[in-house]
């Protein structure tokens, strides 16, 4: 009998002791949830109420990365660090150069009807007309003009054709200076104005970076249109 009585002790204590495992198994899930519902929904209706939100409304400006330039015969665009020339430009001749801080990186001159006779450039930027003579649609760009000298360089500037335009080669010229030109015709875009009447245009553009090349001016002339 008292080995009876012993292992029955054993089995109601063994029993209770699992019975006290669930209960308490039981509680720590009860609480975890409790504690999973007071952050997720309790605290964070507490913490984003309207006088203490988490996030708030604002507003954002975005500076134009482009600027529209315009005289009475035309207009294009450019890049933002680009600014017009009033002191240097007339009613004839406009003036636009693209800076980075102080320092001179892009020059545009444009005339308009009165065309210097010595205007020259040692590079041709080829163009079509498009939109019935209005806008320019530019091709390409060439080498220096001397390789159409036979790589001769000459003091005065000559005539040649190159890159499918008749030009004034300054082929003894080392800066990287570029005429826009009609493809088969030469330098002087005679161009039809919105009113129906004829302007002409010469557009000389310079790049005087270390490294030069055309991607400003094809912005310009993909823009350029007659007004």
């Amino acid at each position: 009998m008292k080995y009876n009585n012993h292992l029955n002790y054993r089995k109601r204590r063994s029993f209770l002791i699992k019975v006290r495992l669930v209960l308490l198994l039981l509680f720590v899930v009860i609480c975890a949830g409790a504690l999973m519902f007071y952050l997720k929904y309790v605290r964070e209706e507490n913490v984003n109420t309207p006088d203490k939100t988490t996030s708030e409304a604002t507003v954002s400006v975005v500076a134009p990365s482009i600027n529209i330039f315009k005289s009475p015969f035309f207009q294009f665009q450019a890049p933002n660090n680009w600014v017009e020339v009033p002191n240097e430009s007339t009613a004839t001749k406009y003036v636009y150069r693209g800076l980075r801080s102080s320092l001179i990186e892009h020059e545009l001159v444009v005339y308009v009807n009165q065309i210097p006779a010595n205007i020259s450039a040692n590079r041709v930027y080829s163009t079509l007309f498009k939109n019935d003579n209005t806008e320019l649609d530019p091709i390409t760009v060439s080498d220096h003009c001397i390789k159409a000298t036979n790589n001769v360089s000459t003091m005065e500037d000559k005539e040649v054709t190159f890159n499918g335009v008749k030009m004034p080669c300054n082929s003894d010229s080392r800066n990287f200076t570029v005429l826009a030109g009609l493809q088969g015709d030469d330098t002087t875009l005679n161009m039809i104005r919105p009113d129906g009447t004829t302007a002409s245009y010469a557009i000389l553009y310079t790049n005087l970076r270390a490294v030069p090349d055309a991607t400003e001016m094809k912005k310009i002339i993909e823009t350029f249109q007659t007004r």
